[in-house]
């Protein structure tokens, strides 16, 4: 019988904590295995993070011919593959709310105190206003980003859009009726020559 390895402490973006009833181990087990279901956890999430078996084999002490193999036919591979991605993604959604959180506090204070300015002679820091300019692209930006949030955006084109289509069938009708008056008198009058 093969000898586990000792599993290794992971990289903190690869590891994985299991929160109860997130994760169901059982679809893991498997009598003839020789890895434990929480190797098998960290070989999948090696290989959602890293995106080859290659790499994630160096952060999983999984060898990489296991991890194609079980990529390519262990029936648990695709559901445990799509928790890790949800746990990824969850994880990644947590970071980038930190850093607009961080972000917008430091706009909020260039904005009301200036940005910070330092004399290259004189080694002097100081704060100067925000250029207008700038000012108008911040506004604009965070203004089209809240919106979007809010799906104010979505509700405008789209009466646009209906209106624009309507107006666009109107068109096409009358295009239409006109193209059919026309050809109607054409067949008029070749009958009247005849």
């Amino acid at each position: 019988m093969p000898r586990k390895r000792p599993e290794k402490a992971l990289p903190k973006e690869l590891t994985y904590t299991q929160k109860e009833n997130e994760f169901d181990f059982s679809i893991l087990n498997h009598p003839l295995s020789t890895f434990t279901e929480a190797q098998k956890v960290r070989a999948c999430m090696a290989y959602i993070t890293t995106g080859n078996s290659i790499a994630a084999a160096k952060h999983c002490d999984v060898p990489s011919n296991v991890i194609r193999c079980w990529k390519s036919k262990a029936g648990w591979w695709l559901e445990t593959a799509q928790k890790c991605r949800e746990m990824k993604s969850e994880e990644l959604d947590a970071i980038m709310t930190n850093v607009i959180h961080s972000v917008s506090n430091e706009l909020l204070d260039r904005i009301a105190n200036g940005d910070i300015h330092v004399d290259i002679k004189s080694g002097e820091v100081h704060r100067a206003p925000v250029a207008a300019q700038k000012l108008a692209t911040i506004m604009g930006i965070m203004w089209d980003k809240r919106n979007l949030q809010r799906g104010e955006f979505l509700k405008e084109p789209q009466a646009n859009a209906e209106e624009g289509l309507k107006n666009l069938m109107a068109k096409f009708e009358d295009f239409s009726d006109k193209q059919e008056e026309k050809h109607k008198n054409v067949v008029a009058v070749s009958h009247r020559e005849n």
